[in-house]
């Protein structure tokens, strides 16, 4: 019967399945993609529009879409403003969410770094997510990893006014005064190398380790007045009183 299931109904639906998921959704993405070969998604708002919603969607549609994402995997079809603007695959792409306090300031940083920062609505996001296809977020630890790599970020030299929100965004998953030992410890190691941090001098300096010969300090206002000749040393007390507290932890 044709709605058994179990018979020829059965062999129907998997029939459609297959036809969707492996005919129609590969087409799907070759659509989006030729969007953008064919210049014809600079209107990011209405291309990324043409992207199906797996959550908005029921089976068979949904596995649809999701097989849609799959095979956008390998594909450059997400917009990045990089180096004037280019197109990068999902693999290239990094992910910084709107809702980030600093936002602007992280996304000045990673485009000036030349990382291809891109932006989506959350429903491209979602749909990458329930095709188990990974993205790159931009996570305090995945900036901290990546200013490691840098001897000097230009962006942020003698530039108090960048290098505070960069550094409130890498103390931001850190717990004020973590033990020595335990994982919220191990957090703060991980500044060890990186150039964020303003000074008295209005120069910008770099984390350094225990084992350094050269220390930064951390005065109140009175103190950094009457030390100012090492002013290279120590650290902005004007800073946020938040990373003031955690960089004295």
């Amino acid at each position: 019967r044709g709605d058994d299931m179990a018979g020829e109904g059965r062999v129907r639906a998997e029939w459609n399945r297959a036809l969707l998921e492996d005919a129609v959704a590969p087409t799907y993405a070759r659509m989006l993609a030729r969007l953008v070969k064919a210049g014809q998604a600079e209107d990011t708002d209405w291309y990324y529009e043409q992207w199906p919603s797996v959550e908005a969607l029921a089976e068979p549609w949904a596995g649809l879409a999701r097989r849609v994402y799959m095979e956008c995997a390998q594909l450059a079809v997400l917009r990045s403003e990089v180096g004037g603007g280019r197109w990068v695959t999902p693999e290239q792409a990094r992910y910084l969410g709107k809702e980030c306090e600093w936002y602007e300031d992280v996304r000045g940083l990673l485009l000036a770094q030349g990382e291809t920062l891109t932006e989506f609505p959350p429903k491209i996001l979602r749909g990458f997510a329930s095709a188990k296809i990974p993205l790159c977020h931009v996570t305090p630890s995945w900036l901290r990893a990546m200013l490691r790599t840098y001897q000097t970020i230009s962006y942020l030299q003698n530039s108090t006014a960048r290098s505070i929100p960069i550094l409130q965004f890498c103390l931001s998953d850190m717990v004020l005064g973590s033990p020595v030992g335990t994982d919220g410890a191990e957090l703060y190691q991980q500044l060890c190398g990186l150039a964020i941090v303003a000074v008295v001098d209005k120069s910008i300096q770099t984390f350094g380790r225990k084992a350094d010969k050269i220390h930064l300090f951390v005065p109140t206002e009175d103190e950094a007045k009457l030390l100012q000749r090492i002013g290279q040393r120590l650290v902005d007390p004007t800073l946020p009183p938040a990373v003031l507290e955690h960089l004295r932890s």
